[in-house]
Parts: C-alpha cells; structure tokens; sequence
C-alpha cells in the first residue's frame, strides 16, 4: 500500500471510531435520561402508593406495589 492511501484508510479508520463513539455518548445519554425518568416515576409512583397505604390501613387492608418496573 502505498503512503497517501494508507494516510486515507488511517483518517477513514479515525472516523468511524469517532462515529461510534459519538453514537455510544448519545446511546449512554438516553439511556440515562431513560433511567432518570424511571426513579421519577418512582418517586411520584411510591409518594402515590404511600398515601394510598395510609388510607387504606384505615379501611384495614394494605396495597402492595408489584409493578416497580
């Protein structure tokens, strides 16, 4: 191979890791964002059920959140 083409496939080779890395930030960042929308459903959801125990120990039964996930 001679020198400018191996110069090409070295930029060309830089690039589509950068591409991929580019892609990984971006995937990671959702996913993130993903998980932070996840413990804020949580968190609304366990204060909701927290109530909800509340009232319901007055009636004598208690709920039982299954669906965390």
């Amino acid at each position: 191979m001679n020198r400018p083409n191996m110069r090409k496939a070295k930029i060309l080779l830089k690039a589509k890791v950068e591409r991929r890395s580019k892609a990984f930030i971006i995937a990671t960042g959702l996913l993130e964002n993903k998980m932070n929308y996840k413990i804020k459903q949580l968190k609304a959801r366990s204060s909701v059920i927290r109530n909800n125990d509340i009232n319901d120990n007055k009636k004598g039964y208690m709920t039982i959140p299954f669906n965390l996930f």
